[in-house]
C-alpha cells in the first residue's frame, strides 16, 4: 500500500488514470502533444527545469492544454509564485476537455493549496467541486471526501474530519487513504472514539494485510488502550517484515512518544513504560532464542533496553550485535555509552582503543575516548590530546563543548571560553551555551562579560516562550535569573 499524499510526484501519474467515459480527440490530442510527452520525460527523470520548460512550450503549441496548466500552476505554487499558480489552474479548468478526472485534481489541487496558505474557508470550496467532479466521473471517487477530512483536521474540528472520512470509505471502501483519515480523525477525538478508530484499522488490514503503516497505526491505537502485548506483537510483526532497523516500530517497542500520535498529555500519562517495556522484552528474547546470532534482534533489543535505561542489558546487546557486525559504529558507539553509564570504564576503554585503531580518521571516537578517560581520573595531557584530535578531525559544537567543560574543570579558564566561543558561532541560539561561557567567565572573575552572555541566554529564553510551540528551558532560566541577581545585589 502506498498512502497517497498531495506531492509533485503525484501528479506525474494523472496521465495514466482511466477515465469513467471515452475521451474526445482534443482532449487525446492535449495528452499526446510532443511537448507535453517531454515535459512528462523530463519530470520522470527528475529534470524539473526542463519539465518546466516543456510545459511552456506545449502552452505556446496549444494555449488551451489543459494538462499542462494544470502542472504548470502545481511548480509555480512550489516555487511560491502563488498568484500565477491560481492563474494556471483557472486556465486549465476553461481548457475544453471531457476529462473529468482533471477537473477533479484541478479542484483537489486548488483546495491544497488554499489550505496550505491557511484559507480553510476556500479550501473547502474547492473540496466540495472537487467532490462533484469526482462523483459525475464516477460514483465511487472519494478524493473530495478524503481531504474535505483533511481540511478539517487542519482546523482541529475532528468530529467532522472524521465524518468526511467515514463518507469516503462508503464512497469507495477500496481507497487506503480514506481509511487512514479516519483512524487519525477518531483517535484525536478521544477515548470514546478509540474503539471505532480498531475497527477502522482492522477493515482497513483485512484489505491491505501486508500494510505496515496500518499496523502501526493500530499498534498505536492498542498502547492508548493499554494493550501492550498486542502493540508489540503488531511491531514485532512489522520488524521481522521489513528485516532491517525500522524506527517506527522500534519506538513502538519502547514508548517513544511522537507528538503527532499523543495530542493529550494525559494519554501519555497514561502510558504505563514498565509493562510495555516488559511486554517488549519478552517478546524480543523469543526472537533472540530463535535467532541467537541476528544482528538485528540484538540490535533492536540494545535500543529498547537503552530507552528503558536498563543500560547493562543494553551493553550485552550492543556488544553482541557490534561482534556479529563490527563495522556498524552505532552499535559500538552506543556500547561505549552503555559501559560509561554502568561505570564499566576499563571495558570502554578498550573498546574505544580498539575503534580509534580501527578508524584514526573518526573524530567521534578520539571525543568518546578522551570521555573514558577523564571518567578513569586519566593525566591530562592525555585527555586533552584525544579532544584536540576530535576536533582536528571533526569540528563538531560536541567536541568544543566536551573540551570546554574539561579545560574548566582542571583551571585552564581562557581556553574554555575560547572552546565555547568557538560552538556558539556554530549554534549561536542556544541559552545554554551562553549561560556556560558566562559561568566560565565568572570563574575568570570577568563580571562585565558573564552578565553580558547571561543576559543573552535570557534574551534567548523570552523569545522562545513567545514561540507557539517554543522548547523552553526553565532550568537555565532561574539559573540564569539568579546569577544575574546575584550581580544586581
Amino acid at each position: 500500500m502506498n498512502i497517497k499524499h498531495i506531492a509533485l510526484a503525484a501528479i506525474a501519474t494523472l496521465t495514466a488514470a482511466t477515465p469513467a467515459v471515452a475521451q474526445s480527440a482534443a482532449t487525446k490530442a492535449m495528452k499526446q502533444e510532443y511537448n507535453y510527452r517531454r515535459s512528462q520525460e523530463c519530470l520522470s527523470a527528475q529534470d524539473y527545469v526542463g519539465e518546466f520548460q516543456y510545459l511552456q512550450k506545449a502552452i505556446e503549441a496549444n494555449p488551451n492544454n489543459g494538462y499542462a496548466h494544470f502542472k504548470l500552476g502545481w511548480i509555480y505554487f512550489n516555487q511560491g509564485e502563488i498568484e500565477k499558480c491560481f492563474t494556471s489552474y483557472a486556465k486549465a479548468l476553461q481548457s475544453p476537455t471531457d476529462d473529468y478526472e482533471l477537473q477533479k485534481d484541478i479542484y483537489l489541487y486548488m483546495a491544497h493549496c488554499h489550505k496550505n496558505m491557511g484559507d480553510m474557508t476556500k479550501a473547502k470550496e474547492e473540496a466540495r467541486k472537487c467532490i462533484e467532479a469526482g462523483l459525475e466521473m464516477n460514483p465511487v471517487e472519494a478524493d473530495g471526501y478524503w481531504y474535505m477530512s483533511q481540511i478539517y483536521q487542519a482546523e482541529n474540528n475532528y468530529a467532522e474530519a472524521a465524518r468526511y472520512a467515514k463518507l469516503a470509505i462508503d464512497t469507495d471502501p477500496s481507497d487506503d487513504v480514506a481509511y487512514n483519515e479516519a483512524i487519525n480523525s477518531l483517535r484525536k477525538m478521544g477515548r470514546e472514539q478509540y474503539a471505532e478508530a480498531q475497527e477502522i484499522a482492522d477493515k482497513a488490514l483485512t484489505l491491505w494485510s501486508y500494510s505496515n503503516e496500518f499496523k502501526l497505526m493500530k499498534a498505536n491505537l492498542c498502547l492508548l488502550e493499554g494493550k501492550y502485548a498486542e502493540a508489540v506483537d503488531l511491531a514485532i510483526g512489522v520488524l521481522k517484515r521489513q528485516n532491517k532497523m525500522y524506527w517506527p516500530a522500534v519506538k513502538i517497542l519502547c514508548g517513544r512518544i511522537d507528538r503527532d500520535v499523543y495530542d493529550e498529555k494525559k494519554e501519555i500519562e497514561d502510558l504505563d513504560i514498565h509493562k510495555l517495556g516488559m511486554a517488549s522484552t519478552l517478546k524480543l528474547e523469543e526472537q533472540i532464542l530463535d535467532q541467537p546470532n541476528s544482528t538485528l534482534w540484538h540490535g533492536i533489543m540494545a535500543y529498547v533496553q537503552d530507552d528503558l535505561q536498563n543500560h547493562a542489558s543494553a551493553a550485552e546487546h550492543f556488544k553482541k550485535a557490534w561482534e556479529l557486525d563490527p563495522s556498524n559504529n552505532y552499535y559500538s558507539m552506543n556500547l561505549v555509552k552503555n559501559l560509561r553509564l554502568t561505570m564499566a570504564f576499563d571495558e570502554a576503554l578498550e573498546v574505544t582503543n580498539k575503534l580509534v585503531a580501527q578508524d584514526s580518521t573518526n573524530g567521534q571516537f578520539y571525543c568518546d575516548r578522551a570521555m573514558i578517560k577523564e571518567n578513569m581520573g586519566a593525566d591530562k595531557n592525555s585527555v586533552l590530546a584525544d579532544y584536540d584530535m576530535a576536533i582536528k578531525l571533526n569540528p563538531t559544537d560536541e567536541s568544543y563543548i566536551r573540551r570546554g567543560r574539561y579545560e574548566k574543570i582542571i583551571g585552564m579558564t581562557d581556553k574554555a571560553a575560547e572552546d565555547l566561543a568557538a560552538v556558539i558561532e556554530m549554534t549561536p541560539d542556544d541559552p545554554l551555551l551562553h549561560k556556560f561561557l558566562g559561568d566560565i567567565f565568572t570563574d575568570m572573575g570577568n563580571k562585565e562579560m558573564a552578565q553580558e552572555e547571561y543576559e543573552k541566554s535570557l534574551e534567548i529564553i523570552e523569545k522562545q516562550e513567545k514561540e507557539p510551540n517554543g522548547n523552553v528551558n526553565l532550568w537555565c532560566k532561574s539559573v540564569v535569573l539568579f546569577r544575574l541577581g546575584e550581580r544586581d545585589e
